[in-house]
């Protein structure tokens, strides 16, 4: 048995956590799973104006306050980091590799190796310098690619819990 997998920032659950989020803002309350998929999904385009147009498909009244919650608002985002923590905390993740590894991986069809530069634990990610990217360590540019634990190294599997059965 693996580790379950990370939670997709297009998915049904986010979905719904996203429209939790956006109806509690705005002081209401949802309670069927397929309309909070449906209201997700329109948080998931990528404008504020997309949003609103999705969501008055779906009856919303579109009023100043509505767009201003729509424009200020991180919705989805914030569904999918709060259900990436909730997956490391889950799971017991822990980073194999430590600030200063040398590590290689395939981006974009391309083999690259870089230095681990930061380690974020709780959305479980490596920030990786690539020079031949152009990334820098100091000073202004970009810092390196974040990449996800399981893009680096294998996550670890839980251990499988059973019961010895005397023996006959």
């Amino acid at each position: 048995m693996s580790s379950p997998k990370r939670p997709q920032r297009h998915d049904d659950q986010t979905y719904a956590l996203a429209a939790e989020k956006f109806l509690e803002q705005i002081g209401q309350i949802e309670e069927n799973p397929e309309e909070l998929v449906s209201i997700g999904r329109a948080l998931s385009e990528l404008s504020a104006f997309d949003q609103a147009k999705e969501l008055a498909e779906q009856c919303f009244d579109m009023t100043d306050d509505l767009m201003q919650t729509l424009l200020d608002g991180s919705f989805m985002h914030d569904a999918h980091a709060e259900r990436v923590v909730q997956w490391v905390e889950t799971a017991k993740l822990k980073p194999r590799r430590k600030i200063g590894d040398e590590v290689s991986f395939t981006h974009q069809g391309d083999k690259l190796k870089g230095e681990i530069t930061d380690i974020q634990e709780d959305s479980a990610n490596y920030t990786v310098c690539v020079p031949s990217l152009g990334h820098v360590k100091s000073g202004p540019g970009t810092r390196g690619l974040i990449l996800a634990y399981e893009i680096i190294h294998p996550l670890a599997r839980p251990v499988e819990e059973f019961e010895l059965e005397p023996s006959m």
